[in-house]
């Protein structure tokens, strides 16, 4: 839900404790760590960007505030 330039660049893997909070594994502590800048190890994928109206090439939606992107990871939380 974040814009790319908000994304971690070194995620570490191989940690499987659950991160109640953003919803998934820790990533900032691991035995592997990945550097997103190297090639083949990126970290880009859909977004939500601008106002929703440039669609393609990646962006799927307008852009969301940062407590709109958290009540969507709450509201995800309740399924």
């Amino acid at each position: 839900l974040s814009p790319q330039e908000e994304r971690p660049t070194d995620v570490y893997l191989g940690n499987l404790q659950f991160d109640p909070t953003m919803v998934g594994y820790f990533y900032k502590a691991g035995p592997f760590k990945l550097d997103v800048s190297k090639k083949g190890n990126l970290n880009v994928g859909h977004e939500f960007r601008g106002n929703g109206k440039e669609l393609g090439n990646g962006v799927i939606g307008r852009e969301l505030s940062v407590n709109e992107r958290w009540a969507l990871v709450e509201y995800l939380k309740t399924l």
